[in-house]
């Protein structure tokens, strides 16, 4: 069972220890309670024992269940992340970006997109939204035109954005070996994330140890676009609107090593992310916690720099009234100013935004 939001989340994990402690409660005291003050002897007392046994067993059935609390354990055809590699200068990138776009709204819930801004094409004046990670990434998979693509990075070269359709489509038809959900609460007074993530092998994976990459994305960044007219949609007051902006990664740039990564391997991961004011030097975006995201994805190794293919990816649900994101990975995902991050259209646009000013 997936609790939605926090009190349902505190409700099914009291529920949970009041049932453990009871039960077990009843098996520690069986062996030294004397029935026998109570008339209850021979076949009644061997009855008593199969009962406390029986509850014992059931014991088990939601320590299980406890096991996982996000991530599903049945098998489940890859979700895709598009990498799409841009800068402001770049004339032909916002048509990336509208295909993108285009992708993601087809596949609800089952595709996500990251603009990475990195190399000669992404100026350093504001809005800079060049990132360590981002160029790093970039230098990775040695990018040198833009806007170039990676669909799961399941290629060794960039994908022209014509192909982003046909190579997303060919990855959404693909048993994932591994599942990955989680959830994240968001302190606003403190700056704070706390971050789970839950990986579930339905298969085995083909390499013994696999990676973890946790992202942070921000929405709603308005600032100059060369070409914004290959995609007016994301036009706002004369400026452009700047969607899934990578941030930060919160884990290292190309993943935590996990393993072991054979089936039936439960993997939680748990992390504390103290969230910028700014990113980007100089010149940088604030970062509004009204408009980020995290996605965690699974990679299947060491491919030379990078960490490739991706095995699966989500966005990582919000728990609770502080968290603004919600995704499940079933559907679509709103912010709390009903921005439909998977579905842009014109006009939708949140309130909330890094202006230049």
């Amino acid at each position: 069972k997936r609790p939605r939001n926090f009190i349902s989340y505190l409700y099914h994990t009291l529920y949970y220890n009041t049932y453990c402690v009871f039960v077990n409660i009843c098996f520690v005291l069986s062996p030294i309670i004397d029935l026998t003050m109570f008339g209850v002897t021979g076949t009644m007392w061997v009855m008593k024992k199969q009962i406390v046994l029986a509850l014992t067993f059931l014991a088990l059935i939601p320590s299980f269940l406890k096991a996982q609390e996000y991530v599903s354990t049945d098998p489940q055809n890859r979700n895709v992340l598009i990498e799409e590699f841009t800068g402001r200068n770049c004339g032909y990138c916002p048509d990336g970006h509208r295909i993108a776009n285009e992708i993601m709204a087809n596949n609800p819930g089952r595709v996500w997109a990251v603009n990475i801004h990195a190399g000669y094409y992404s100026p350093i004046s504001y809005p800079n939204m060049n990132t360590t990670d981002g160029t790093a990434i970039a230098n990775g998979f040695y990018i040198s035109a833009y806007p170039a693509g990676h669909v799961n990075r399941s290629t060794t070269v960039d994908i022209p954005r014509n192909q982003w359709n046909q190579y997303t489509n060919t990855q959404l038809s693909q048993s994932a070996e591994v599942n990955v959900a989680g959830f994240v609460t968001l302190d606003y007074a403190t700056r704070t994330a706390e971050i789970t993530v839950e990986v579930y092998y339905t298969a085995n994976s083909a390499q013994s140890t696999n990676y973890l990459t946790v992202m942070m994305l921000q929405d709603s960044i308005l600032g100059s676009q060369s070409g914004s007219s290959y995609n007016p949609s994301q036009m706002m007051n004369g400026q452009y609107v700047h969607q899934h902006v990578l941030r930060d990664v919160v884990t290292s740039t190309w993943g935590e090593a996990i393993s072991p990564t054979t089936a039936g391997t439960l993997i939680t991961k748990n992390y504390t992310y103290q969230i910028p004011e700014s990113i980007g030097a100089p010149n940088g975006v604030n970062v509004d916690l009204d408009n980020i995201l995290f996605l965690a994805f699974v990679t299947e190794k060491q491919d030379g720099t990078p960490t490739r293919p991706i095995l699966n990816v989500c966005e990582i649900e919000g728990l609770g009234p502080i968290i603004h994101n919600v995704e499940l990975c079933q559907g679509e995902s709103y912010n709390e100013n009903g921005f439909n991050i998977n579905n842009p259209a014109p006009g939708t646009y949140v309130e909330s935004y890094i202006n230049e000013e």
